[in-house]
């Protein structure tokens, strides 16, 4: 289960600290303003109140679920989770300091050495004017990204040339209580790519509980 914070830039004077920029960030609204990936290796997320399982606080949650039906396999990927994306018009600040939010596991299994199952949060800066310079010798990509491993995983799942990862924690989840995390994105960019994304058409923001083999 995932939920948002209510507030968004944490250790900032009163006026700042109210500002979130996810809409509908603890799925109090249902749905509305997240969606998830197409494709095949993507499955949907769905919220949930207490009746399912109880939330941190408010009434809902989102909930993701990576499973195989008995008899069946889990493709190479699989994966659940919550999107959301931000024009550079909805930041008139800049890009934000702060991504944080909680989550919690009840069940995690893994009966294959050889895959990774983890949690993490993707942070990716579309059409920023610096992309080419950021990825050189990829003319086609439009985007560069980090990839906050939240946990489940010791090591990166697979190389990309526009990714760097950051490991807020690689030990298996806590179960069976809310886990709240704080990314400093901001500085992550300056630091891993070293620049702050400025320039871009949109932030996308994804929350992933994922298989990959």
């Amino acid at each position: 289960m995932l939920q948002g914070e209510d507030t968004f830039l944490d250790g900032l004077p009163a006026p700042l600290r109210a500002v979130n920029l996810l809409s509908n960030a603890g799925f109090e609204q249902g749905p509305g303003g997240w969606t998830h990936m197409g494709g095949q290796n993507w499955g949907a997320f769905e919220v949930v109140g207490a009746e399912v399982a109880a939330p941190r606080s408010g009434a809902k949650s989102a909930r993701l679920v990576v499973s195989a039906a008995p008899g069946t396999s889990l493709p190479s990927s699989k994966v659940f989770g919550v999107v959301q994306e931000l024009r550079g018009d909805q930041m008139p600040g800049g890009f934000p300091e702060t991504l944080a939010g909680w989550y919690r596991v009840d069940r995690w299994e893994n009966d294959r050495p050889d895959a990774l199952l983890y949690l993490q949060v993707v942070v990716i800066a579309w059409g920023d004017p610096r992309t080419q310079a950021l990825v050189p010798g990829s003319p086609d990509i439009r985007n560069y990204q980090i990839r906050f491993v939240l946990a489940g995983a010791e090591r990166p799942a697979f190389a990309l040339t526009n990714a760097r990862y950051s490991f807020v924690s690689r030990d298996p989840p806590r179960r069976g209580e809310w886990v709240r995390f704080e990314i400093p994105v901001r500085r992550a960019f300056q630091e891993m790519w070293g620049v702050v994304p400025d320039g871009f058409e949109f932030i996308r923001v994804l929350f992933e509980a994922r298989w990959d083999a």
